[in-house]
């Protein structure tokens, strides 16, 4: 699976017996050495600009995340797409690590607080309802930490550790979410930290700790 998607990026594409070759090679603990006639053929890559895909991905996620629009979830899949294609031509743009992990947060915490139009209460949300949702929040605080984003982990964990929902299963996520955030921050080298902001993140993680307890 990982040659197979070497030779999709570098737009190259091995012979059969090459690759026998080379998975023998493997078992056997034996050394092997690519030559120019391995190469069976070379494809070319027309590579699309990541900004192109980040601002499409920017636009379906905004548009996504307004619950009114019919076939959101579909429109939000497609978002998530843009922007993996934006983060696999350049993985270290923190612009596009963050954008997507913005919208990940967005949508996520939209689908938690859609509420009945009728009696304005939190609707109901099924099992699969809340592990998309606590994936897409896992997915957001990794593409914060990624892109070293401490200030967005801080005010996801504050977010989150403050949200309200009839939910206890969720509640608990959330409160492991908002952990997650603060175990992240915390991981940073120290110099990234004053000793202000470190005793108000031991104060919050003690209180998510005890808020944990009471559910």
């Amino acid at each position: 699976v990982l040659f197979s998607r070497l030779q999709q990026l570098l737009g190259v594409e091995i012979s059969k017996r090459a690759l026998n070759e080379m998975d023998n090679s493997l078992q056997s603990a034996r050394s092997f050495e690519f030559v120019l006639p391995d190469i069976k053929k070379v494809n070319v890559r027309v590579k699309q600009m990541n900004i192109i895909s980040l601002a499409e991905a920017n636009a379906l996620s905004i548009q996504a995340s307004k619950s009114n629009i019919h076939g959101h979830e579909r429109l939000f899949g497609l978002a998530i797409e843009k922007f993996e294609t934006a983060i696999a031509a350049t993985p270290d743009n923190e612009v596009a690590l963050n954008n997507f992990a913005d919208g990940l947060r967005n949508y996520a915490l939209t689908k938690l607080r859609q509420t009945d139009a009728r009696s304005n209460d939190l609707t109901f949300k099924s099992p699969q309802e809340i592990r998309l949702i606590f994936d897409y929040l896992s997915r957001a605080i990794d593409n914060y930490k990624m892109a070293s984003n401490c200030d967005q982990l801080y005010d996801l964990a504050i977010e989150l550790q403050n949200t309200l929902t009839p939910h206890s299963e969720l509640r608990l996520h959330l409160l492991d979410l908002s952990m997650m955030c603060y175990e992240a921050i915390l991981e940073r080298p120290s110099k990234q930290k004053t000793a202000q902001a470190e005793y108000e993140l031991e104060l919050h993680v003690q209180n998510a700790y005890i808020m944990a307890e009471r559910v």
